[in-house]
């Protein structure tokens, strides 16, 4: 698997675990490819997703890398591009309200813009 996909107790401990409600993690490391990861990515979300919906259980997948400002916020902004139809910049604006230092690095953006127009392409 290219995504450290982890027990957030393994992680964080279970203080973080109790305060946050993080059931879930998924790790971007630092020498991946984010697109080249996004389906797996994408796949751990919805999977995730399914189980809480499933279940009727509550709950939070982190999704996280070093310093929380480029991959883990491409990340997020892709998931929502592709799957709940935003545009680039209201992702980044959710996003921003809760993580006010995310900022996807200039390639990054970029594909987070093709990825816009395609997705807007198939509507």
């Amino acid at each position: 698997m290219n995504v450290n996909v982890t027990s957030s107790g393994i992680l964080f401990g279970l203080t973080i675990v109790l305060l946050f409600g993080i059931l879930h993690n998924l790790h971007v490391l630092v020498d991946q490819d984010i697109f080249s990861v996004l389906e797996e990515c994408f796949s751990f979300i919805n999977e995730f997703k399914g189980l809480q919906e499933a279940t009727g259980s509550g709950g939070r997948i982190l999704i996280h890398c070093y310093q929380g400002v480029s991959r883990a916020s491409t990340i997020c902004a892709a998931y929502m591009i592709q799957f709940l139809g935003y545009s680039v910049d209201d992702a980044l604006e959710c996003i921003r309200l809760c993580r006010p230092q995310a900022s996807p690095n200039y390639n990054f953006m970029k594909s987070l813009r093709v990825l816009e127009s395609h997705c807007v392409g198939e509507k």
